[in-house]
């Protein structure tokens, strides 16, 4: 991989790879919009991909292969989520200030940057690279690396971020950055709008009045009720129990609540591969466990990386409600090109500009556990440039805040940055790791 025609050819494959997932979610984006996939379908078949078919593409690409030695090295991706984390808040709140956002739009901005997505365009494209790189991904400390293996390594990666992003995200992100208007913002929207549409009323009205001589009687737009949006919330007091059990009580209630399927066949994946024998019975022919439940698990489990595509696509079709400003919507529609611009910019470019640097120097003067993995080195670089996560569009939707930036964020990020974006961070990481050698 020393020439140039090399990493052409490399970047050829990567192209291959990410062209791919394209077709797939155009699939998507002209299913939802001839009305095959409304909004609500989009839903249901996410759910039904989070509660069994991703679990099922978990466990089989992890239970497979993995191994307890593998799962020593895993303590540093949290090390990495922390300090790729707060690069890319940095670089949001020094953005926003030098561009004089107010606190709202910092909010979205740094929202933006943070909650990349780390689930269904880098896993699409983590799976496709392992089969079609293999030969440039295969890890020299395993022996007879296969891709395969690649694959179940680039999910397990993918996974322990995509769940500390998560815990991230519904935590800080729900609450602080992207959190609903309170009552004393919405009246104040609430006015300012109004008046501007009393103003614009008016004026209509009196170039009317100018043109025509005629006297109309001028009607004032009523405001909607302000929308409430309940989140349920359990009382852990609520149990009677031993005082002496309750912080505990409380603690376990707390951690289950961050468990999701994905994360618990994780777990299982690790008890199977704790025990040896059973992982043999599982996934290794011609035993019966391997015949029934084993290939049972890894045909449904085929199914989750089409599903996530044909949704993503169908996300990025344009919805069929109205294009107005909720008047809750804290967002300033003078600053909207501002904020989706900077947006994208502090999510995909400036984070990248810092951390690829900093994983090269790591990578070429350093053996650190998992960062001579090669496919490690290809997650962190998809995770630094890849678009802002679809789920912060579901987050804005509830509290009713910046919808119309999100869409266009969304569009721009995935229908016009996500290819380039993606060909040159595989491209440049295949460059870190022959750099490394």
């Amino acid at each position: 991989m020393s020439d140039s025609v090399s990493y052409a050819s490399l970047s050829f494959l990567a192209f291959q790879a990410v062209l791919q997932v394209v077709i797939v979610s155009t699939l998507g984006f002209f299913a939802a919009k001839a009305g095959l996939l409304s909004t609500e379908l989009q839903k249901q078949i996410s759910a039904l991909n989070v509660e069994i078919f991703t679990p099922c593409l978990v466990f089989s690409k992890l239970g497979s292969s993995l191994t307890m030695g593998a799962m020593a090295d895993l303590g540093l991706v949290p090390i990495i989520f922390l300090f790729t984390t707060g690069v890319s808040w940095a670089g949001a709140r020094i953005a926003s200030r030098l561009f004089r956002l107010n606190e709202r739009e910092a909010n979205f901005v740094t929202a933006m940057s943070v909650f990349g997505n780390s689930n269904s365009l880098p896993v699409s494209l983590t799976v496709s690279l392992a089969y079609s790189m293999a030969d440039h991904l295969q890890w020299d400390v395993i022996p007879d690396d296969s891709a395969d293996n690649i694959a179940s390594r680039g999910i397990l990666y993918l996974v322990l971020f995509q769940q500390l992003g998560q815990i991230l995200r519904w935590s800080w992100g729900y609450n602080t950055l992207l959190s609903k208007p309170t009552p004393e913002e919405i009246e104040r929207i609430a006015s300012s709008r109004s008046l501007a549409r009393c103003s614009a009323a008016i004026q209509s009205e009196r170039n009317t009045v100018a043109t025509s001589g005629s006297s109309n009687f001028l009607t004032v737009p009523t405001e909607r009720a302000p929308l409430t949006i309940t989140v349920p919330h359990t009382n852990y007091e609520s149990f009677a129990i031993n005082p002496l059990w309750r912080p505990v009580s409380i603690s376990g209630r707390y951690v289950m609540s961050f468990m999701n399927r994905p994360l618990w066949s994780m777990l299982f994946a690790i008890v199977v591969a704790a025990i040896p024998q059973l992982q043999h019975q599982l996934f290794s022919p011609p035993h019966f466990l391997y015949a029934t439940a084993g290939s049972a698990v890894k045909q449904v489990g085929g199914v989750a990386v089409p599903l996530i595509l044909v949704v993503l696509g169908g996300n990025l079709a344009p919805s069929a409600g109205p294009n107005r400003i909720a008047d809750t919507d804290p967002s300033d529609e003078a600053n909207h090109s501002k904020v989706v611009i900077l947006s994208l910019i502090c999510r995909m470019i400036i984070p990248a500009t810092v951390l690829f640097p900093a994983l090269a120097f790591l990578t070429h003067n350093f053996v650190i556990s998992i960062l001579d993995d090669p496919i490690f080195i290809v997650v962190l670089f998809l995770l630094t440039t890849s678009p802002p996560a679809i789920q912060l569009s579901q987050i804005c939707q509830l509290n009713g805040i910046f919808e119309r930036e999100m869409t266009a964020i969304l569009f721009w990020g995935y229908v016009v940055l996500t290819l380039p974006f993606s060909v040159g961070s595989v491209a440049l990481s295949m460059m870190v790791l022959n750099w490394a050698k």
